[in-house]
C-alpha cells in the first residue's frame, strides 16, 4: 500500500484551496459548462471533501478524499455506477466434485503468506517475465458495467495464470449478451447484473476480445459473429461472510470477484478506507475484483478508472472481518435474484466486513483460450517484435498490439 502521506505541503494540497470549478473542467479538458445545477454539485463535494480531510490531517481518519471525475455528479448519477449484485444459489452450479475439490483445498489448514498483491506476482509469457497477471484499470463511464467488468479482468487475471498469456476481453459482449431472466443484480447489461453470469455465459459461449467487441458504455444487440477468445468451465463460490477462505483464494487460486457496499466509496483518494456505516455500509451494490491483502487490508480494484483511489484502487479495512454479521435491507436494489417460482427478492441478506465484501466472492475455473487463440497471440507478437527491432535502430518504440497486455 502506498505510504500514508501526512507531511505539510500534502496536507495543505487536500484542502483544494485554490480549485474552481473552471479550474477543475480546464484540468479535465472539458469545456466551460454554464449549468448551474453541476455547479452546485461540484460546489457541494468540494466542500464535503475539505471537511473530510481536515479530520485526515487531524490524524481523526485513515483515509483521505480526492476530487475526481465525479465531483460535479450528483449522487442519482454516482449511484448507477454500482448497478450489480450476487445471487443467493439461484444460479447452476459447478459440479458437486469440482465445488468439493476446490472448497477443500481452500478450507485446509495450510499457512497462508502474512501479504498477498497479484499486482506485483510473476507470470511468465510471450513478453518475457510480467510482473502482473492483471490488466490496466477499466473505466465504466455512466453504465452500470462494473459487474462485467469484475467478470472479464477476473477471466484475464486467470488465462495469463494458467497460460502466461495476456489479453483484453470484452465486457461489452457480456452486457449485450448475457441472458439475466431473474433479474440479479438489475435487469441485465448497464442496469446491472452479476460475475456468475458472465462466468455461465463464458462456459456456454466463450468470451471475445475487447478487439474484436469493443466497449461503448451503452446497452446494444448481442452481437453472436464475433470469435470467443477465452472459456471458462464454471466458477467456485466462496463461503459467504467468512475472510479465510478469500484470504486463501487470493494466496493459492487468483484474483476473486466480489460484491461491496460502495455507497460511501465515490471521493476515496488513498489510505485504508474504513468509511462504511450504518445501512449504507450493509448495502451491497457494486462489483469490483479482489486482487489481495495485507494484514490491515484487503487490496481491491475497481473500474472507476486510474485516476480515482489510488492508481484505481482501494484498500479496504480488515477491522470488520470478525465483527457481527450485518444486514443488507434492500437487496432488491442489487443483492439478490428474484425468486424463480414468486418472482420476489428476499427481503433481507446478513453480510460481514468492510462494506460487506466478505459476503459474495466468486472466481471461474478451467479458464482456457479458444482453438487458435495463442498462435493467433504469438503471430501478432512476433510481427511486433521485428517491426519493434527495426524501430530501434530508427530511435523509436512502437506501441504493442492491442490484443496483448505487455507490461
Amino acid at each position: 500500500m502506498a505510504a500514508v502521506l501526512r507531511d505539510a505541503a500534502f496536507l495543505v494540497s487536500l484542502n483544494y484551496t485554490s480549485t474552481s470549478y473552471d479550474a477543475f473542467l480546464f484540468e479535465r479538458g472539458r469545456s466551460p459548462d454554464a449549468n448551474a445545477t453541476r455547479a452546485a454539485h461540484f460546489a457541494e463535494n468540494l466542500r464535503m471533501i475539505r471537511e473530510h480531510n481536515a479530520r485526515y490531517a487531524a490524524g481523526l481518519e485513515r483515509w483521505y478524499m480526492g476530487l475526481n471525475e465525479f465531483a460535479d455528479w450528483s449522487p442519482a448519477e454516482r449511484r448507477r455506477l454500482r448497478k450489480r449484485q450476487k445471487h443467493l444459489g439461484i444460479l447452476v452450479p459447478d459440479t458437486p466434485r469440482s465445488r468439493r475439490t476446490a472448497l477443500s483445498d481452500l478450507e485446509d489448514g495450510s499457512t497462508l503468506p502474512t501479504a498477498v498483491d497479484w499486482r506485483t506476482k510473476n507470470v511468465s509469457g510471450l513478453w518475457g517475465a510480467s510482473p502482473s497477471p492483471l490488466g490496466p484499470v477499466n473505466t465504466q463511464g455512466s453504465c452500470g458495467a462494473c459487474w462485467a467488468f469484475s467478470a472479464t479482468q477476473t477471466l484475464e487475471a486467470h488465462l495469463a495464470i494458467a497460460t502466461g498469456k495476456h489479453v483484453r476481453l470484452s465486457a461489452q459482449s457480456l452486457l449485450d449478451c448475457v441472458d439475466n431472466q431473474l433479474e440479479c443484480g438489475g435487469k441485465g447489461g448497464c442496469d446491472g447484473a452479476i460475475e456468475e453470469l458472465g462466468y455461465e455465459h463464458a462456459k456456454a459461449h466463450g468470451v471475445p476480445l475487447e478487439d474484436d467487441y469493443a466497449y461503448t458504455a451503452r446497452d446494444g444487440a448481442c452481437n453472436t459473429t464475433v470469435e470467443p477468445a477465452v472459456f471458462a468451465d464454471g466458477y467456485v463460490k466462496l463461503p459467504r461472510n467468512e475472510a479465510l477462505p478469500l484470504q486463501r483464494a487470493l494466496a493459492t487460486v487468483g484474483p476473486v470477484s466480489i460484491s461491496v457496499a460502495a455507497g460511501a466509496w465515490d471521493f476515496y483518494g488513498g489510505g485504508v478506507f474504513d468509511g462504511c456505516t450504518g445501512n449504507e455500509g450493509a448495502e451491497q451494490d457494486h462489483g469490483v475484483q479482489a486482487v489481495g491483502y495485507t494484514k490491515d487490508a484487503w487490496i481491491i480494484k475497481n473500474s472507476w478508472g486510474a485516476d480515482w483511489g489510488e492508481k484505481g484502487y482501494i484498500y479496504l479495512s480488515r477491522a470488520n472481518d470478525t465483527s457481527p454479521l450485518a444486514t443488507d435491507h434492500n437487496p432488491a436494489v442489487g443483492s439478490a435474484c428474484k425468486d424463480a417460482v414468486g418472482g420476489k427478492y428476499p427481503e433481507k441478506v446478513e453480510v460481514r466486513g468492510m462494506c460487506a465484501c466478505l459476503s459474495d466472492s466468486s472466481y471461474p475455473t478451467g479458464v482456457r483460450a479458444a482453438d487458435g487463440l495463442l498462435q493467433r497471440i504469438e503471430r501478432r507478437e512476433a510481427g511486433f517484435r521485428r517491426l519493434a527491432a527495426a524501430d530501434v535502430g530508427r530511435g523509436r518504440r512502437r506501441a504493442a498490439p492491442g490484443v496483448l497486455m505487455p507490461k
